[in-house]
């Protein structure tokens, strides 16, 4: 099948303009030119001149006078507000994906943080300010008036929900794949703590650690997931004595965060220092090398990855229009430091 080389052409010239490769006022390429260069014909050389000029780039100066630039594409080409509440670490490396992939399109991303309790108050200011699109992350759902765009980062959505756009790392398979290797280390005493309440971040998470120990028999299964209360230190510890009453032969803790790992290891170590040479926690996210430091298995969500990607679904909704399917894209997880999930003496 012959690949239709025009758009890739098109995207390189604009941005070789952009970059000041061909200044204002100068004579750009002749069709000739461009067909010898890119190896099609001037039909096709003629069409990209045509959308560059359609663009505002390049104006034709008829017969004989060639084609002259006449501007470079202004930037910001529009503004992308990123909700989100900062600095956390993880939003941190989403936020800065986005940002990179958004200035290659010539974007500007701007964090917004509004309290989620003044959340729908602001929306509602939205229409006919500057952001043309929305990045939200770490709030639920964010609905904006006005057919103002958003796509969710790191924010799941059942199948029958027809309407939200939403991009996520692969949690489920991965969360599976990592405690398949805690069970064949041996693990049986098995824990789940949920931080999230509301289950719309982490329950895939949830879920494929469950699939896992479903396929093994592990039994009383809904029993071995503890809920967080909110995400202070001290509901943290009150859940852990908890855990240890209702497991106290307990060996594997598995988790939606990297967080939840170093918060549950303050709390043994407040409460129950004896358990720390015993149990393996699993951490998501491979914040700050953490699990290097602190030597325990955790899922690498690859956040920066996953930031770029959520801007380019968003732009490209910008420059083109509403899909007719709402948007449900993956960034691949990895498995990161399995070997520390062996059996602890």
């Amino acid at each position: 099948m012959k690949v239709d080389k025009t758009p890739a052409i098109a995207q390189l010239l604009r941005e070789e303009l952009t970059d000041g490769k061909y200044p204002a006022g100068t004579r750009f390429p002749s069709e000739s030119d461009l067909a010898e260069r890119f190896g099609i014909n001037k039909i096709t050389a003629n069409r990209i001149v045509s959308a560059l000029v359609a663009d505002g780039l390049l104006m034709r100066c008829g017969r004989g006078s060639g084609t002259r630039v006449i501007k470079e594409e202004i930037f910001p080409k529009g503004q992308i507000a990123f909700i989100a509440p900062l600095p956390a670490h993880h939003i941190a490396h989403i936020l800065h994906g986005a940002s990179d992939y958004a200035l290659h399109r010539r974007y500007a991303v701007t964090p917004f943080m509004p309290p989620a309790n003044c959340l729908n108050r602001y929306m509602k200011l939205l229409p006919g300010s500057p952001f043309k699109g929305i990045l939200a992350s770490s709030y639920d759902v964010v609905d904006a008036p006005g057919g103002i765009p958003v796509i969710h980062v790191d924010l799941d959505f059942p199948e029958s929900d027809r309407v939200h756009h939403a991009v996520n790392s692969e949690n489920y398979e991965s969360a599976r794949q990592m405690m398949r290797k805690a069970l064949e280390a041996g693990h049986r005493e098995i824990v789940l703590f949920a931080s999230d309440i509301t289950e719309t971040h982490g329950k895939k998470t949830i879920n494929g650690y469950l699939a896992a120990m479903r396929e093994a028999g592990i039994p009383n299964l809904e029993k071995r997931i503890f809920r967080g209360f909110d995400w202070s230190q001290e509901s943290i510890n009150r859940i852990l004595k908890q855990i240890l009453k209702a497991y106290p032969r307990l060996t594997l803790l598995a988790t939606e965060s990297d967080n939840d790992v170093i918060q549950l290891r303050t709390a043994f170590l407040l409460h129950a220092p004896e358990y720390i040479e015993k149990v393996v926690m699993i951490g998501l996210g491979n914040h700050r090398g953490l699990a290097k430091c602190f030597d325990y298995p955790t899922i690498d969500q690859h956040l920066t990855q996953l930031g770029a990607l959520a801007a380019e679904k968003l732009i490209s909704i910008l420059e083109n229009g509403e899909p007719e399917e709402p948007i449900r894209e993956y960034v691949p997880s990895e498995l990161v430091n399995t070997g520390s999930l062996s059996m602890k003496r």
